[in-house]
């Protein structure tokens, strides 16, 4: 009964109805007492609120659906704190090469699976309305699959953590050292489909310090 009221929230959803999918999400919401059980109607009810423009009404749902999965962002968004995090996980790169990246296991914790999933989601709203949270969320993305194994949105994380340390650290060569360890995980894991987003923040902010303009036709090509 649980997965058919999922699959039938997903529907309404792909068919633009978001009425019907707080109609679904509250069902499910008050049939079930495992947080677990409510995950992916959680997500579907973020990704219908910021796709019909309550995106700041998504960013909170996102932040409590976070918490309830123990990965709680800090309200405290000064330099000083965003400057710790990357320094960190720049610390704890350090240590791997690609290879290493690419033979740490599939992450099998569901919990930090979705965790993965919803910060990857809510990347681009995020960084429309409040960018702070931006490095935050790339670190621990990346303190995630380095400690839980690799999933597809380990690239998303990836990309972002060598965009902020880019433009935040202006540490350049760190910025474009994993460009092609995120690509190569998206091939692990044959998630093509990630393959434009990914490409576009690396060709617009990132390649450009290292490599000529003609060597991004490939990459538009496709």
């Amino acid at each position: 009964c649980l997965h058919l009221h999922e699959s039938a929230c997903q529907a309404v959803y792909l068919n633009a109805l978001p009425a019907r999918v707080s109609t679904y999400v509250g069902i499910v919401m008050s049939h079930t007492k495992d947080f677990m059980d409510q995950i992916k109607c959680h997500h579907i009810f973020v990704k219908t609120l910021a796709t019909t423009g309550k995106v700041r009404e998504a960013i909170d749902n996102f932040f409590h659906v976070m918490k309830e999965l123990k990965e709680e962002f800090p309200s405290n968004t000064a330099p000083m704190t965003i400057f710790s995090s990357l320094s960190a996980t720049k610390n704890k790169l350090e240590k791997y090469s690609s290879e290493g990246i690419l033979s740490i296991p599939r992450m099998s914790d569901k919990g930090k699976q979705w965790a993965m999933t919803f910060m990857d989601t809510m990347l681009p709203y995020i960084y429309i309305v409040c960018p702070q949270f931006i490095p935050l969320i790339a670190t621990r993305m990346v303190s995630l699959s380095l400690q839980y194994g690799l999933v597809r949105e380990s690239a998303s994380g990836l990309n972002i953590y060598s965009y902020s340390i880019l433009c935040l650290l202006q540490d350049i060569d760190g910025g474009c050292r994993w460009l092609r360890t995120t690509r190569l995980i998206l091939g692990r894991f044959n998630a093509s489909e990630m393959y434009p987003k990914i490409r576009l923040l690396q060709c617009s902010f990132l390649t450009c310090w290292k490599e000529p303009f003609q060597s991004l036709t490939d990459s538009i090509s496709q």
